[in-house]
């Protein structure tokens, strides 16, 4: 994990307890201590070294304060993951957060406890745009983490054609709304949930602009009619100053956040400069008569969780840095491939927010 400047600030003002971090443990002997965890990494230290008294003290009571040892030894074992700012879990609900909140644990920090962690998923407004296999599951995913409220934006009705890709729908589910099916769903999930239904198409910006209203994150699951979405979807999201995330051709991200990320105009201008002709394909791609594309369920469902995690990260503030600029794809075979874009200063959309 990336060490987080409060964390070095805190070590540094010695105010601060810490105890092992998820997976690791300690063991000691006269001469030599041991961490280790659960996918094989282990450090030995000898008699002579600050982290050999360090390991002592943990393994005896559990937690150390910060006061009493070097600065760089501490932050060393943070930056690994083997130590972590100690913590009390929040939920009132705590069994059933219980390992989620042990994965938070990890990125705990002075100033996002797990408390506001916890705090933050509970109070989030998350605004899916496209309720098929992707947008499905992708709700799945963030009401089981504990997302607050959820809206579900799609005017599409169920079809035998969805079963193989869309896993949540049944037979049953047939002829019905879509955003009604897995509204259901979410609600048996977790009850605490607050599930809000669109039966609407997006046909415009103003459409994605009325329905993301009061939202803290949204994500376009829909690529109908093609480019045009994205580009409605984007420009919203711009005006509204909205962290975003959108799937297009296979490919998710990166996670648009104001003022940090580039934008959709950045993210047109970095596509045009690896297309030999862009205007040709934005014309080939918005035709009326559009052949028929592949769709295989495992390969969506792949991409499901890695969405779902940069949202969740985001709503939290412990995103990793590198998801503002870059997309990624994730094959059914398992291959996995990243794209990096550029925050152009002279965008038009964006360039005005760069810092001086």
């Amino acid at each position: 994990m990336k060490l987080h400047d409060d964390i070095l600030e805190a070590i540094a003002r010695h105010d601060i307890n810490l105890e092992l971090g998820t997976g690791w443990q300690a063991a000691i002997s006269q001469n030599q201590a041991w961490i280790s965890n659960e996918s094989g990494k282990s450090i030995c230290f000898t008699a002579q070294c600050a982290e050999h008294r360090l390991i002592k003290v943990l393994i005896d009571t559990q937690s150390v304060s910060s006061k009493t040892y070097p600065v760089a030894s501490l932050a060393r074992l943070i930056e690994i993951g083997a130590l972590r700012i100690a913590h009390q879990t929040v939920h009132e609900s705590s069994n059933r957060f219980k390992w989620q909140d042990e994965y938070f644990s990890a990125f705990v920090s002075p100033t996002n406890s797990l408390k506001d962690i916890n705090k933050k998923l509970q109070e989030s407004h998350v605004v899916i745009i496209g309720i098929g296999g992707l947008g499905g599951m992708l709700a799945l995913l963030l009401a089981s983490a504990g997302i607050g409220h959820i809206s579900l934006v799609d005017g599409d009705l169920v079809e035998e054609s969805n079963l193989p890709r869309q896993f949540l729908f049944k037979e049953s589910s047939i002829g019905k709304a879509k955003v009604d099916v897995i509204r259901e769903i979410l609600i048996e999930h977790n009850s605490k949930t607050q599930v809000t239904c669109h039966p609407h198409f997006i046909t415009s910006q103003e459409d994605v602009e009325k329905f993301t209203k009061k939202s803290h994150f949204v994500a376009l699951c829909a690529d109908q009619p093609r480019i045009k979405i994205r580009a409605w979807f984007a420009a919203a999201v711009q005006l509204m100053n909205l962290p975003a995330i959108a799937m297009a051709a296979n490919w998710i991200g990166p996670v648009t956040l104001p003022n940090c990320s580039p934008c959709y105009l950045c993210q047109s201008r970095t596509h045009r400069n690896r297309i030999a002709d862009p205007h040709g394909f934005i014309k080939r791609a918005t035709q009326e008569s559009t052949p028929s594309r592949a769709a295989f369920g495992p390969g969506i469902a792949s991409v499901a969780g890695p969405m779902a995690s940069a949202i969740i990260h985001t709503l939290t503030g412990t995103l990793n840095p590198r998801m503002l600029s870059n997309a990624f794809r994730v094959s059914a075979s398992g291959d996995f491939e990243t794209q990096e874009f550029i925050r152009y200063r002279d965008c038009p959309a964006c360039g005005h927010r760069h810092a001086n």
